[in-house]
């Protein structure tokens, strides 16, 4: 999704994440999926 993202920057306004823990657990800062949060952080921080 991040290559997606930067190949076509220049048309996209925004993108978001909901870090929440509800019927489907998609929450990262919880240390649930530290890999995938390690990995979150490393690809989208600026």
């Amino acid at each position: 999704m991040r290559d997606w993202f930067a190949q076509n920057e220049d048309r996209i306004a925004y993108a978001a994440y909901f870090d929440v823990d509800g019927q489907w657990p998609t929450q990262i800062d919880n240390n649930q999926f530290p890999q995938s949060q390690k990995l979150f952080r490393k690809l989208f921080s600026r």
